[in-house]
C-alpha cells in the first residue's frame, strides 16, 4: 500500500509494488549495503538509466516487489546524499543535479525500531534529445547499457561501437520516413493547387 498524507509521501512495509520494469529496478538492501554495494548499483543503473530512457533505483525494495525498507537514519541520509551527489559529479558527459531526483520515502512497520526505515528512490530523469547520439560513462569509466531489463556492462569497444551503429541506422531511419512523409504531402499540396486553377478564362462582352 502506498499513500501521501499531507504532502508526506510513505509506504507500508509488505505493500507489493509491481514488477520490476525496463525502467525499474528494485534492491533489498538491508546489512552493509548502504556501505559496500550501494555505490556499485549507484554507477551501473544511473549510467544504463542515462543512457536509455531514465529510469528508477529502489532500494528497500525486495524482488517480487515487495516493501521491506532498510534502516536509515537521518545521518546516513546525509551520508548517501553526498556520496550520490559526488560519484555522479564524476560522470562523463556532465549530470547536472535536476537530471535526476533522490528521495527517502518513509516505511510503516508494525515492528518498533530505533532506526526508522525508508525506501531509497534514485528517480534519473529521461535525458534531453542530442543533436548526435553519446553514451554517458561512470566516473571510473566504464559504461553501462539497459536492455531487455538486465544491465549490460562494461563495454567494450566493439559493444560501444555497435551501439553507435544501430543509434545511427535508427536516426537515419527516421530521417527517411520524415522525408518521405514530407514528399507525400509536397505532393498532395501540388494536386490541391492544380485542382484550384481555372483551366481557362473566357471573357464575353455584350
Amino acid at each position: 500500500m502506498h499513500q501521501e498524507i499531507q504532502g508526506q509521501e510513505r509506504l507500508f512495509q509488505g505493500a507489493f509494488l509491481g514488477s520490476e520494469t525496463r525502467n525499474v529496478e528494485f534492491k533489498r538492501g538491508g546489512g552493509e549495503y548502504l556501505s559496500l554495494t550501494f555505490k556499485h548499483h549507484l554507477r551501473r543503473y544511473v549510467c544504463a538509466f542515462l543512457n536509455g530512457e531514465g529510469g528508477s533505483l529502489l532500494v528497500g525494495v525486495d524482488d517480487s516487489g515487495l516493501v521491506q525498507g532498510v534502516h536509515c537514519s537521518h545521518r546516513e541520509e546525509d551520508r548517501v546524499r553526498l556520496l550520490v551527489d559526488s560519484i555522479l559529479q564524476g560522470f562523463k558527459p556532465q549530470v547536472f543535479p535536476d537530471a535526476y531526483t533522490l528521495t527517502f520515502i518513509p516505511v510503516v512497520s508494525a515492528n518498533a525500531s530505533s532506526t526508522p526505515l525508508k525506501v531509497i528512490r534514485l528517480s534519473v530523469h529521461a535525458p534531453r534529445a542530442q543533436a548526435e547520439p553519446q553514451l554517458y560513462e561512470t566516473d571510473q569509466g566504464e559504461v553501462f547499457l539497459r536492455r531487455d531489463g538486465s544491465v549490460q556492462g562494461p563495454l567494450t569497444v566493439h559493444d560501444i561501437q555497435e551501439w553507435c551503429r544501430q543509434k545511427w541506422a535508427a536516426e537515419q531511419s527516421k530521417l527517411e520516413q520524415r522525408v518521405k512523409a514530407l514528399t507525400v504531402e509536397k505532393e498532395q499540396l501540388q494536386r490541391q493547387l492544380q485542382q484550384r486553377s481555372p483551366s481557362s478564362c473566357t471573357c464575353c462582352l455584350l
